[in-house]
Formats: structure tokens, C-alpha cells, sequence
């Protein structure tokens, strides 16, 4: 198990949990599904991003600090989200 550097993604939203952050997202570039965990305190307000995205079916442009198991991505901790463009 190792942590990456801080890096952005392109992802969509396959599902969240508002009350503790976990989540499921899906890497555009690569189509993999990957657990996550959102710490970004805007998962908590209204109509934040995450849920937004979700929703509407829309793509993220996340900041987020990789965890890797055998090399290879594991989990995602996002602390920051805009919609990709």
C-alpha cells in the first residue's frame, strides 16, 4: 500500500454518501470504478458539486491524493471538485 501525490482526475459520480464522504467514482480516462472518500467540507451544503454531478449525470474535475495497492490506484481522497468542462 502506498500514497501518491496530490493529482487531478476526471471522474463522474457513481454514488455518495453525504453523511461520511464515501463514494464511488469512475476515472473517464481509464473507465475504472474506484472507492473514494470526499473531504471537502462543500459535501455537506446543498446543491453542493458532488451531488449535483451526480444527478445530472455530469463530469468532475477532482483534486484528490491517490492511495495505491500494487501499484495500482486503490482510493481516491478528493478535497476539492469543479464540473469538468
Amino acid at each position: 500500500m502506498g500514497v501518491g501525490d496530490i493529482d487531478t482526475f476526471v471522474v463522474t459520480v457513481e454514488g455518495v454518501f453525504k453523511t461520511n464522504g464515501a463514494c464511488r467514482l469512475k476515472i473517464i480516462e481509464t473507465g475504472k470504478i474506484v472507492s473514494g472518500k470526499i473531504v471537502d467540507p462543500a459535501l455537506l451544503g446543498p446543491n453542493n458539486v458532488y451531488t449535483t454531478a451526480l444527478d445530472k449525470g455530469m463530469a468532475l474535475r477532482v483534486t484528490a491524493k491517490p492511495t495505491l495497492k500494487d501499484d495500482k490506484l486503490s482510493t481516491l481522497y478528493v478535497i476539492d471538485a469543479s464540473l469538468a468542462a
